[in-house]
């Protein structure tokens, strides 16, 4: 069990699958063609509140990092190199107007991370540099011995001849199927109640698998999806491999993965698209 560890956390715009707490990787840098249509275009429509709009997709990468007696250094030095390295957002961040600002920042928080190696210190200097980005999904978490995972599947209930609430607090890959069932369970009712409140509090996203059972029921007209974005790299690239070959996985979250690992592959250190 580990006393205390530091993992960064990171996506870029959208992507679909929280894994791996040992490396570091984000492939999927933007949504960019299937066509999706709405449930129905009749005047009685389903309408919607949702009280929080988080329909974000993010990917969870641990990097695990150092202990209370820690080598600053060599964690901040790790830290660094996997998001250069692996972050999709890295070349949208870092261009030729902010690259001398990036650097700067750099060369000062390594010169403030040699003359310290204290836990708490060495966090505070690794946020700070990843604060560079400005990028909700890309953050330093720390993790210690006593975490749990908490559960927080999606529920739903009529409340009365007028309104249907669907509460979803999480959008992670593990309530898809929860969720599909709900929906689907639900269906009749929910186009035949005029109001349907989502729920989304607290909502910090997850997978966009999880929530693409909803997009018939919020969209008003069809709406041309172009896939996404992935970067590359070879890390990122094992990273869907990786996903694809562990059999205790979803086996459409496998052929997902294989076959954007099979794409990646034809181009490396580069963006390819992929359409699902």
């Amino acid at each position: 069990m580990r006393v205390s560890s530091v993992r960064i956390v990171c996506s870029f715009y959208f992507t679909f699958v929280s894994w791996d707490s040992k490396s570091f990787q984000t492939p999927a840098r933007t949504a960019i063609g299937k066509t999706l249509a709405p449930i129905s275009n009749d005047k009685k429509m389903t309408r919607f509140f949702t009280s929080t709009a988080v329909l974000v997709s993010t990917i969870f990468i641990g990097l695990t990092s150092c202990s209370r007696d820690c080598d600053c250094c060599k964690d901040f030095q790790l830290m660094k190199d996997k998001v250069e390295k692996n972050y999709a957002g890295f070349h949208d961040k870092v261009t030729d107007s902010t690259k001398t600002e990036y650097q700067n920042l750099t060369a000062d928080i390594e010169n403030k991370i040699q003359n310290t190696n204290d836990f708490k210190e060495c966090t505070k200097l690794m946020r700070n540099w990843v604060a560079f980005f400005r990028d909700r999904h890309l953050f330093l978490s720390v993790l210690d011995g006593s975490e749990h995972h908490e559960s927080f599947p999606p529920t739903f209930k009529r409340l009365d001849s007028n309104f249907c609430l669907l509460t979803i607090p999480s959008f992670d890959y593990a309530y898809k199927h929860k969720l599909d069932s709900i929906v689907t369970a639900n269906h009749s009712l929910i186009v035949s109640t005029p109001y349907l409140i989502i729920d989304l509090t607290d909502n910090d996203g997850g997978a966009d698998d999880t929530y693409e059972i909803l997009r018939p029921y919020v969209l008003s007209k069809a709406v041309v999806m172009d896939g996404l974005e992935f970067w590359t790299s070879p890390d990122n690239i094992k990273q869907y491999e990786d996903i694809a070959n562990d059999t205790n996985n979803d086996k459409d979250l496998r052929q997902q993965c294989k076959e954007v690992a099979d794409k990646m592959k034809t181009k490396i250190n580069s963006y390819v698209n992929v359409l699902f």
